[in-house]
């Protein structure tokens, strides 16, 4: 079966800024089941009420009633502050970089998890914390929520295909090399960050909208920092990070200029 689902192209943030829609949609037809989380038989959605404290509802999943046709899960169209939005959104957002990972120019196989289970749990609302993580011991990935200066509008690290690529990313690595996920040396952990924020820069390029209008105010060059390079834009700025973005990958520095 095939089923679309929309993925963020980046943040709401960089969207706005760039003009562009801040969705895109993604095919899948690698899983055999789709259930109402969202829910297949590699990842499974889990939101919890921040309200009740309990689960929340899932999204919908919608059959296709024709020969052809796609299955799809019932979210409102970029509606952000709509939960089965979010559940949607970062299920498509860990598929599509479970599947940029599948290729066969890159793993060339179906990526299997370090844990002993068939499922990666996905929290798209797991706490009110500026954070997000991958844990092997709970199978899963967790995405938080904060308020910056505990005033305005809730940031969700959810709503940012930076933040999930980046911790799929990390779950990945564990089932290609699980003894770095215990290693304590700055080297060996500079792996897993370093590979996860590289997954953020190829998820950015491979978003047509976003490649089209960056690469065409960037005069078709890499060289400079953009939004390719700016890791998580709307969490940064939440956050009062210098630069507006978590991180820049366009930078010079070197582990040794750390103070380990």
């Amino acid at each position: 079966m095939k089923v679309k689902l929309p993925v963020l192209v980046k943040d709401r943030s960089v969207a706005d800024y760039k003009d562009i829609d801040p969705t895109e949609e993604f095919i899948v037809d690698s899983e055999d089941v789709f259930l109402d989380g969202p829910v297949t038989n590699r990842v499974a959605v889990l939101d919890f009420d921040p309200n009740k404290g309990s689960l929340a509802q899932p999204a919908k999943f919608a059959t296709p009633q024709e020969p052809g046709a796609y299955g799809s899960y019932q979210a409102p169209r970029n509606g952000f502050d709509d939960p089965s939005f979010m559940q949607v959104v970062v299920f498509g957002g860990v598929m599509k970089t479970m599947h940029m990972f599948e290729e066969a120019d890159n793993l060339g196989r179906r990526i299997r998890w370090a844990f002993d289970g068939l499922q990666l749990l996905v929290v798209p609302r797991a706490g009110d914390w500026a954070n997000a993580y991958y844990e092997r011991e709970s199978r899963s990935l967790q995405f938080f929520y904060f308020t910056p200066n505990g005033a305005g509008k809730e940031v969700y690290t959810c709503q940012s295909q930076d933040i999930i690529s980046h911790e799929t990313a990390h779950a990945i690595l564990d089932d290609i090399a699980p003894d770095l996920y215990h290693a304590t040396t700055p080297e060996s952990l500079a792996i897993h960050e370093s590979l996860a924020d590289l997954t953020t820069l190829i998820m950015a390029l491979r978003s047509r909208a976003l490649a089209s209008r960056v690469l065409e105010q960037c005069r078709y060059s890499l060289e400079h920092p953009s939004a390719f390079t700016a890791v998580a834009p709307e969490f940064g700025m939440a956050l009062g990070r210098h630069g507006h973005a978590l991180r820049n990958l366009k930078n010079d520095r070197k582990i040794s200029d750390r103070d380990l």
